[in-house]
């Protein structure tokens, strides 16, 4: 929308190029997040839902609390998008909502993952429907490098590659995981739990994604607001995952973690805590 030459400020969970806030913009662009029912807070010109996780089920107690907030969040906007897949399906009774599947136009984007196009699309569908030329559509997604923190290259340490990405639900997991490992030959995933009432409602979905990756360390939890006794621990999340595959790693220090990194491979550091800080110490210090 910048490159369509309007003035844009930006709200959203990671750095972007010239972020800004302007109460004379033209547009606010809010990544709203449901924590804490947060989201309910605000009642947007174009409401968009790409997917509906059971996440923060510590603020809603049940899945169907959760998806009734994604059902109201939707409704307050004038204008209604959801992306075409099977979380959500159950909005389509929404009444005048647009459903995006995959664009039609001829895209060359730079970041890769099916999970990137579904957004794609879903940012194609908005620009549209605000007047912006296919032509301009192309030009801006085409040169769009991605934002901090999702499959950023960080750079090459021991003659491997080293990446941070901020995937902390087992489905953002996954996506990254088949990506990456289909990008690299040779990799390996250092994953650190984020909270332990996560870790605690998502366990099954945990274990199934993490015991399906065949280099995996799995690095003390990051705790953020809570207490051990809310949840499931790293560890634990460890000694289940090793039940189904017994080369999966623990350590809860650095230097563990560190000591145990491969040469001449692809290193992914994933979640949303303090990982991404190992990796760049990794880069620059060991």
């Amino acid at each position: 929308m910048r490159q369509d030459g309007k003035c844009v400020s930006c709200h959203i969970g990671a750095d972007v190029f010239a972020s800004r806030f302007n109460l004379n913009d033209d547009i606010l662009v809010l990544e709203a997040c449901e924590y804490n029912k947060s989201f309910l807070n605000f009642y947007p010109t174009i409401s968009v839902v790409t997917n509906v996780e059971a996440d923060h089920l510590d603020s809603y107690g049940s899945v169907f609390n959760l998806k009734n907030a994604f059902s109201v969040f939707l409704r307050r906007g004038k204008v209604r998008f959801i992306n075409n897949n099977p979380t959500t399906q159950y909005l389509k009774q929404v009444k005048d909502v647009q459903i995006v599947s995959n664009t039609d136009l001829k895209l060359k984007p730079k970041i890769v993952g099916e999970h990137n196009f579904q957004n794609i699309s879903m940012a194609v569908a908005v620009c549209k429907s605000l007047g912006v030329s296919e032509k301009v559509i192309i030009e801006a997604i085409n040169s769009f490098v991605g934002v901090p923190r999702r499959y950023e290259l960080l750079g090459i340490k021991n003659n491997s590659k080293v990446y941070i990405d901020y995937a902390h639900h087992p489905t953002e997991i996954n996506a990254f995981y088949e990506t990456f490992k289909n990008e690299h030959q040779k990799c390996l995933i250092v994953f650190q739990p984020h909270t332990y009432s996560r870790t605690k409602y998502l366990l099954k979905q945990f274990v199934d994604v993490l015991s399906k990756i065949d280099n995996l360390i799995i690095y003390k939890e990051y705790a953020a607001r809570e207490k051990p006794w809310q949840g499931v621990s790293a560890y634990e999340l460890f000694d289940r995952v090793k039940q189904k595959n017994p080369f999966v790693k623990f350590f809860a220090t650095e230097k563990g973690v560190v000591k145990n990194l491969p040469k001449n491979s692809a290193i992914a550091f994933v979640g949303a805590g303090n990982i991404d800080q190992i990796a760049k110490k990794f880069i620059k210090s060991y």
